[in-house]
């Protein structure tokens, strides 16, 4: 008798036992189907639209894209070569630019390069880090360019996203030259001219494939998030952006379009920028125009190569 309540009583606290858990997961299970349903609302979101400077948006973009400059050695190929005065000399127009204005300014600035590719090859911002102790952002969007870029270890925050060339976040699918060529500048040369299938650069396939051996050449496609430019500049609490240099295979214009210059201080811009056309290349007036009434003044521009240099006008002369 003694043993047969024994396990009544034990059955008995067994089933209270149950019936507590059931009845708090009432309670457990709808905050956490809450939280699920917001963090799925806001990921679908992230594909657009969802506004620069949502809190949110800026929020997660810190804690999940964002990656804090490196403490650890340089790791670069052309190491030695920084003892040339003109580094690298892939883009000459803007690395010459670059070397003039700021050899002699000796306060550290902030950047920002956009289409960074390996953070080495033809980089517009690497001489003014290393030598001058700049820092900045480096955004690349392609996977295999973003990895190498990690592994050189830039004094720079580093990203590998896109920008958006609209005021709010998007997803976009990206047409990835690639080479089977052995050749380094061949290797890389591809990988510079990642874009957005959207970007009217989708259309110079065959430029590309002109420019080398076809036998070398396929292509592959992912889908990459993008974040307007101001996001990752709120993101870091950033409000002046010394040199903005902007390399995206198309989408630049709308990028400039959409960005609140009366929020963010920048005082020079190198933008890549072709505009349709036969060589030499026109002016794109209409962004020179736009641009103007922000108060920057086109102070270069090379018809052939598309590159725009622009200066923030120094209203105290005026």
């Amino acid at each position: 008798m003694w043993r047969s309540s024994k396990i009544f009583f034990g059955l008995l606290i067994v089933l209270s036992a149950i019936s507590i858990l059931l009845y708090s997961s009432r309670f457990l299970g709808s905050d956490f189907v809450k939280y699920s349903d917001e963090n799925s609302s806001f990921l679908s979101r992230l594909e657009g639209p969802l506004l620069a400077e949502d809190p949110q948006l800026v929020s997660y973009l810190y804690s999940n894209i964002l990656k804090p400059p490196s403490s650890m050695p340089y790791h670069l190929t052309f190491h030695s070569y920084f003892s040339i005065k003109r580094l690298f000399l892939h883009n000459i127009t803007f690395h010459n630019f670059v070397f003039d204005t700021f050899k002699d300014i000796e306060r550290q600035g902030f950047f920002v390069e956009a289409g960074a590719l390996d953070g080495e090859t033809g980089s517009n911002t690497l001489w003014l880090e290393y030598k001058k102790n700049w820092t900045g952002l480096l955004i690349e969007p392609d996977e295999t360019s973003c990895k190498v870029l990690e592994s050189r270890h830039r004094r720079a925050w580093t990203s590998c996203s896109c920008i958006s060339p609209q005021n709010y976040a998007v997803k976009s699918v990206f047409e990835i030259p690639n080479s089977q060529s052995r050749i380094l500048s061949k290797f890389w040369f591809f990988r510079a001219n990642v874009r957005s299938i959207n970007s009217r650069f989708h259309t110079f396939k065959d430029v590309i494939l002109k420019a080398v051996d076809e036998k070398d050449a396929f292509f592959t496609y992912s889908s990459i998030q993008c974040f307007p430019l101001v996001t990752y500049l709120l993101a870091l609490n950033v409000t002046v952006v010394d040199l903005l240099s902007l390399d995206t295979q198309g989408g630049e214009k709308n990028m400039l379009f959409n960005f609140p210059f009366e929020k963010i201080k920048v005082n020079y811009m190198l933008i890549e920028y072709f505009k349709r056309g036969p060589f030499p290349r026109r002016m794109d007036e209409e962004l020179v125009s736009y641009l103007n009434s922000k108060d920057f003044d086109l102070i270069q521009m090379s018809q052939n190569s598309g590159e725009y240099i622009f200066k923030l006008r120094d209203r105290k002369k005026e």
